[in-house]
């Protein structure tokens, strides 16, 4: 059964919290949840409060319900999205016929092409403007952690955010305010009246090596 999106968000709850208690109540949801999805039961706060509540003692439905934080909701919910619907009124569906474990695959598969849809238009409506956007800022809007999408911050530059410091260094140095130095093959900028150091080796190597993108 593929539950990949759910369950690398359930990964992602456990390393964020601190507490032992919600790490393991959070691995008794997911296993909840998975057993209900196998029995093609419906996926809510309550059934899962009950299944976890009679296997394991906890967490119970009231502390489902009480979550403050949405963690637990969080997770119930994005397994609940790939439950195929049951709907005795509904018309015959094509997918009816399908194996559930296959029905479920595709319920995953059409939500992350939903994410990948979302990155993809939010991308081209940015790149109108003419501006060089950040790659890491147009995945995280397009993209939310209901999908497990969520993205960790990238600390390389874009070419825009490189021109940028470049004409800002330059503009500052040009004041002739400064004085570039030079020492064993480096250089390090000081005030041209006192002669402290403005940019010692070690931050001029850093911004040049930054802005190289080495």
């Amino acid at each position: 059964m593929d539950t990949l999106v759910p369950d690398i968000l359930v990964e992602q709850k456990k390393e964020e919290s601190r507490d032992k208690r919600v790490k393991e109540s959070l691995g008794f949801i997911q296993i909840a949840c998975k057993v209900l999805l196998n029995e093609q039961e419906k996926i809510t706060t309550t059934s899962v409060g009950k299944y976890c509540t009679s296997h394991f003692g906890k967490p119970t439905v009231r502390t489902l319900h009480n979550d403050n934080s949405n963690i637990y909701k969080m997770i119930i919910n994005a397994y609940a999205k790939l439950a195929p619907k049951l709907d005795s009124t509904k018309e015959h569906d094509n997918l009816d016929d399908i194996p559930l474990v296959y029905r479920i695959r595709i319920n995953n598969l059409e939500t992350q092409n939903k994410t990948l849809k979302n990155i993809v238009d939010k991308h081209f409506r940015e790149s109108t403007d003419g501006r060089n956007h950040s790659l890491v800022d147009t995945l995280k809007k397009g993209a939310n952690e209901f999908d497990g999408a969520t993205l960790v911050d990238s600390t390389k530059l874009t070419l825009f955010q490189k021109d940028t410091i470049r004409k800002l260094l330059a503009a500052l140095l040009d004041t002739e305010e400064f004085v570039e130095m030079n020492k064993d093959a480096a250089s390090y900028y000081t005030y041209r009246d006192s002669g402290i150091t403005f940019l010692n080796e070690r931050e001029v190597k850093a911004i040049k090596k930054m802005l190289e993108g080495e």
